[in-house]
């Protein structure tokens, strides 16, 4: 819904930014991974992470359009 409540030049705003937090999501989690090496904790490691961090993100985008709605 916040797609579609911007202008045309903030929806490719928003757009190149959540593109830019998956990069930081992806960049964030590798870390954590690499701990495990090779073992099968590594893929659960990764889903735990990323459940975590898509979570929070949810969080932010919830209140954006909270705000957005407001105005």
């Amino acid at each position: 819904m916040i797609y579609s409540s911007l202008t045309p030049k903030y929806r490719r705003v928003f757009a190149r930014a959540e593109r830019a937090w998956a990069v930081y999501r992806n960049d964030l989690c590798t870390p954590r991974v690499s701990g495990y090496g090779h073992g099968t904790g590594g893929p659960v490691e990764a889903g735990i992470c990323d459940e975590e961090i898509t979570s929070a993100h949810l969080r932010t985008l919830i209140a954006t359009q909270t705000l957005l709605t407001q105005h």
